[in-house]
């Protein structure tokens, strides 16, 4: 946007013809790069702040973030509790609150650009520390050092990666206008603009590669990570440490702004007229007044929302027998083996979602952990449980018999099972249905397992939990495909060892799924674990289709979050967090 503004300034554009076309770079950046709550955020607040000044205001920072908040958080509730909006939102309004204040200070022994360096990732850190540990019960110690060394790096990034994109946008816009000219073909002038927008990205993916190798390079540094109490005393100790820190900083810059003593000068400027003691009374009762009115608004407020935050955060997890957790476009269920124990079938992508979700759980011990299959969207998550979580028991399943790269931790007591073999965990018995191969006639065996192979390659499990209200089972086959799915209805002498409560809905719920599992199982609720807005368009309108006409029951995580599934009689209820 700033770019875009002033290219429009250098081309001899008035104010007001730079900023509509800032405002319009704006737009088409968001629709480039979608709408991440960071980007929503940033573009609110870019457009209102351009309004502003087209009106003429300046200085409404914390206004325009104020309002970017509070309008898209009314468009989108669920922005409220994303940690991705709340992080972007607590950095900005540090920067603008107290990032002026820091640089002062800092300047006065350091150069200016030094000053901005460091203010800038502190104020920042200083803000999202308290929500930083509601994600990890730790500190990032060189954080600092690591934010001010990728500072330098960051802008040729993006600048060069902007100036590619222009590039690569360029031939689609014009492509229409350039197709009249007799004898030009399309082919030739999109290979021309691509082969020109190599230069800029070869000059982006340099400081790109240097700020992946800086945060490698520091989080791998001992002590990378500062250990601090955990739970709402750790989260309440960091947030008392951040405001007091800030009010220190705040009154030391206020201190070092004040007017030094002039020793007797006395500068030529007429002096105002005298405002008459009765006016002067009335204006500063109503200037009190005011103010008062507005700290009053301002605490109640706050506490408020402090209030509801507390009761989010505190409120108690609903009784559950399995939680299929929230862990964006992947797989993660527990399964519940006792009062603080679980089974846990996949990992998910993400190490932070799973750990949440383990923690909402109450959780403290897995007696299994048991991988379908190595695919990251099933694994990654696993980093989540080393040293925080005690793991017995680790099964997995891959198309090349090989320890899955996430589960090298665990390669001591991992394990391939086969059909047939049974864990018995407490309440909870997980039998092993499959995967069935394909038989050897079926085709050519290829070099190297293809997605598909691995997907096919994913572990068919019934598990069976024994609840205080009832029995429940469920059938889980990871990302089994059509082929898989086929060949595991046809291994079962009995159709009905394949029947059960719900359904884990198999990739996602992908059309390569298919819909004979579904009509085999016929389950009574089926969950599709699937990340929201994903750009596979997953689940396909085929297997969305199928469950109904089944007439079970459906529960999606992109759309109602972790999944609290409890039998209770002969229903079975699903709770939302």
């Amino acid at each position: 946007m700033t770019l875009t503004g002033y290219m429009a300034l250098a081309m001899g554009a008035g104010r007001r013809l730079c900023l509509l076309a800032g405002l319009l770079a704006l737009g088409c950046f968001v629709l480039l790069v979608g709408p991440d709550p960071s980007v929503l955020r940033a573009s609110v607040m870019g457009a209102l702040g351009s309004l502003s000044m087209l009106s003429g205001r300046n200085g409404v920072s914390l206004n325009a973030l104020s309002a970017a908040v509070i309008g898209l958080v009314l468009v989108s509730p669920g922005l409220s509790i994303d940690f991705g909006f709340i992080l972007s939102v607590l950095a900005t309004a540090g920067i603008v609150v107290s990032g002026r204040a820091v640089a002062r200070l800092l300047a006065l022994k350091l150069p200016v650009p030094v000053a901005l360096c460091i203010a800038i990732p502190f104020v920042a850190q200083l803000w999202c520390g308290p929500v930083l540990l509601l994600l990890n019960p730790a500190l990032p110690t060189y954080s600092l050092p690591a934010n001010m060394a990728a500072t330098l790096l960051v802008p040729v990034a993006t600048v060069a990666g902007l100036i590619a994109v222009c590039v690569l946008v360029v031939p689609k816009v014009l492509m229409p206008a350039l197709l009249l000219i007799p004898g030009l073909k399309a082919d030739p002038v999109t290979g021309a603009w691509e082969r020109a927008a190599q230069l800029p990205l070869a000059v982006a993916a340099l400081p790109a590669r240097g700020v992946a190798w800086i945060a490698d390079f520091f989080a791998g540094l001992p002590g990378s990570l500062t250990p601090w109490p955990p739970g709402l005393w750790g989260i309440v100790l960091l947030a008392a440490i951040s405001v007091t820190a800030g009010g220190i900083l705040h009154w030391l810059d206020t201190r070092c702004q004040r007017p030094t003593d002039t020793h007797g000068i006395v500068v030529g400027t007429p002096a105002p007229a005298p405002i008459p003691d009765p006016v002067w009374r009335q204006l500063a009762d109503q200037r009190r007044r005011r103010r008062r009115a507005l700290a009053v608004l301002a605490a109640v407020t706050t506490l408020v929302f402090i209030v509801q935050g507390l009761i989010w955060w505190l409120r108690p997890a609903p009784a559950w027998d399995s939680v299929v957790c929230d862990v964006g476009q992947g797989d993660a269920v527990l399964h519940r083996t006792g009062e603080h124990s679980a089974v846990l079938v996949d990992a998910g992508p993400e190490p932070r979602a799973l750990n949440s979700c383990i923690r909402q759980a109450k959780i403290e011990r897995l007696d299994a952990v048991i991988l379908s299959h190595d695919h990251a969207d099933h694994t990654a998550g696993l980093e989540a449980l080393a040293g925080d979580f005690p793991v017995d028991h680790v099964w997995y399943s891959t198309a090349t018999g090989d320890v899955p790269e996430a589960a090298r931790h665990f390669a001591d007591r991992a394990q391939v099972p086969r059909p047939g073999e049974t864990l018995e965990l407490g309440s909870t018995t997980v039998t092993v249905l499959g995967p069935v191969p394909p038989s050897a006639g079926s085709g050519a065996r290829r070099s190297a397992p293809s997605s598909e192979d691995e997907n096919n390659a994913s572990l068919a499990l019934r598990i069976t939990i024994t609840g205080e209200n009832g029995t429940t089972t469920w059938l889980s086959a990871g990302d089994l495909e059509e082929d898989g799915a086929n060949r595991l209805i046809r291994s079962q002498p009995d159709a009905a060892t394949l029947e059960a409560d719900i359904l884990k809905v198999s990739h996602h719920g992908a059309r390569n799924g298919g819909t004979r599992l579904i009509d085999t199982v016929n389950p009574a609720l089926a969950v599709i674990s699937v990340g929201e807005d994903n750009t596979y368009g997953h689940p396909h309108p085929t297997i969305t289709q199928a469950l109904q006409d089944s007439g079970a029951s459906v529960a999606r995580t992109d759309q109602n979050g972790s999944l609290w599934i409890r039998k209770d009689g002969s229903r079975i209820s699903v709770s939302t967090r």
